[in-house]
């Protein structure tokens, strides 16, 4: 038997606005192109009440950790959207009828463009270098998702176990020789004893390209707001910076330079001291998933043509890692800044 189709409209009359105490508000719907298989994403403007962003879920589990992300990025006073509703009761399915969505949130609507829209391509860029660093401002002792159950794998093996699976994908798929394999393998490898000396883990926003940060405010109060934050987590700094870099300066290094000076102006003593010594990993574990990613299968990636140059660069990029630099006191490191 299939499905009703989604009525977004009695969703919202019926659901939405008395949960918020806005029933007698006239409100209007506004579909956004079709796409996305997480969530359904509609903006609902409410008259006399701030415009919201309404998210439909399949799953509980995602709207459940979409809410919970919206929540600890608001305890820690971080700039995002804010919760405004999470509609996430065991009972939905049971209750839910004639084309009604089983699982929502609704979170503030975000007025503004998006960075991969601004004019001032430099300007967006920095302020998005300095937002990430408030984020990763925020760390704790253990990685992974802010809520919920522990991650009980230790950070390097989980990190180490997928470098190998993209490899041998790679090699399976004929992207990589078995020559280039071993090689990426080692370099990689010979980074085990860093990884596992990292004991402190930032929160990042875990997608930080040019459509994911929306620019607000006039010309003299402008500031820049992540949005769809659901993947936040807690993880080394640098990946999410050799990510942003990537996204953000298209190797253009002149203007990956400016970037990285803006974040770590802006960054904490943490932070500055996991990208001295594990940025080199992490930008090369960046190209090996976007090689990985782009010559896939991946759902919403164009797959390159085997000659296009990238290619061979991302390739060079990792199977040139370098050894990680020694720690002290380890031999032929410094010893720190303050030592007698």
């Amino acid at each position: 038997m299939p499905q009703p189709a989604l009525d977004v409209y009695a969703y919202a009359r019926q659901v939405l606005l008395p949960g918020l105490g806005l029933g007698n508000h006239p409100f209007a719907v506004h579909l956004p192109e079709p796409g996305g298989t997480a969530s359904h994403v509609v903006k609902i403007t409410v008259e006399r009440a701030p415009s919201l962003l309404l998210r439909f879920f399949k799953g509980r589990g995602r709207a459940r950790r979409s809410a919970l992300a919206l929540q600890h990025l608001e305890r820690a006073g971080l700039p995002a959207p804010r919760l405004r509703m999470a509609d996430t009761s065991v009972m939905n399915p049971l209750l839910r009828r004639n084309g009604q969505p089983r699982y929502a949130t609704a979170e503030t609507w975000i007025e503004g463009i998006r960075a991969v829209e601004a004019p001032d391509e430099e300007e967006a860029a920095l302020m998005v270098a300095r937002v990430l660093a408030r984020y990763h401002s925020v760390s704790r002792g253990r990685w992974g998702r802010p809520e919920g159950l522990p991650e009980v794998r230790p950070y390097h093996l989980a990190t180490l176990s997928l470098v190998s699976r993209m490899v041998r994908d790679l090699t399976s798929r004929g992207v990589m020789s078995a020559e280039d394999a071993a090689r990426a393998q080692s370099r990689f490898g010979a980074w085990k004893a860093a990884l596992m000396k990292l004991g402190t883990f930032h929160l990042v926003h875990n997608d930080a390209s040019r459509c994911n940060f929306i620019i607000s405010g006039g010309k003299k109060n402008k500031e820049v707001i992540p949005i769809d934050v659901q993947r936040i987590s807690y993880e080394p700094c640098s990946e999410e910076i050799a990510n942003a870099m990537y996204h953000f300066c298209r190797n253009d290094s002149a203007m990956a330079a400016k970037f990285l000076e803006a974040y770590l102006e802006a960054a904490t003593p943490s932070c500055r001291e996991t990208w001295s010594r594990t940025g080199e990993f992490f930008t090369a574990l960046n190209m090996l998933k976007r090689l990985h990613h782009r010559t896939g299968a991946a759902k919403g990636a164009e797959p390159l043509e085997e000659s296009d140059p990238r290619i061979a660069e991302w390739k060079s990029i990792f199977l040139d890692l370098p050894k990680p630099p020694p720690i002290w006191p380890e031999p032929g490191s410094a010893p720190p800044g303050d030592a007698t």
